[in-house]
């Protein structure tokens, strides 16, 4: 087992990560040990030899929430507002990663308890509008349902309480 490295218990290879060029002229006065640990980086294939794994996925469907509803229904047909929705509710529907993942911390109680949601993803329209959404599966199917849009940055604060 002489020059063998370890990670935990298991034995990695037999090349040296230290040539015994090197060791003569550590500059400590005590030499390192002979044992090395390989760093994880040794282990993972390098990028050009396994593909990045593929995590954007296209929804089955996307739906909305009752109050996504009615502001959707009350927007003006051809105006700016009604084509940035539709735009904004075509990203999610190609990727369902499309937007930011809303970290735990930071959801409303109003989501929480209103929708009983265990993820929560934000997807900027512009500068200031926001369509605030969560994925569910249903019997294997990926599902967008869009919760919120806000079109002014100021009630997006308010909702979450940065304000």
């Amino acid at each position: 087992m002489k020059g063998d490295f370890f990670i935990g218990a298991l034995p990695i290879g037999n090349q040296p990560l230290a040539s015994e060029e090197a060791l003569k002229n550590f500059p400590s006065k005590r030499k390192p040990r002979r044992w090395y640990f390989a760093t994880l980086s040794r282990l993972l294939p390098r990028p050009s030899e396994a593909g990045s794994p593929n995590l954007s996925h296209p929804a089955s469907q996307v739906k909305g929430s009752d109050e996504f509803y009615r502001f959707y229904r009350n927007l003006k047909p051809g105006s700016i507002e009604k084509r940035m929705v539709d735009s904004g509710l075509d990203k999610p529907k190609q990727n369902i990663m499309a937007g930011e993942k809303v970290q735990r911390s930071h959801w409303p109680p109003h989501y929480t308890m209103r929708y009983r949601i265990t993820n929560l993803w934000k997807y900027n329209l512009s500068r200031e509008a926001r369509l605030i959404y969560t994925l569910l599966s249903e019997n294997g199917r990926r599902v967008v349902v869009v919760l919120e849009m806000f079109t002014s940055h100021k009630e997006y604060e308010k909702r979450f309480g940065y304000c």
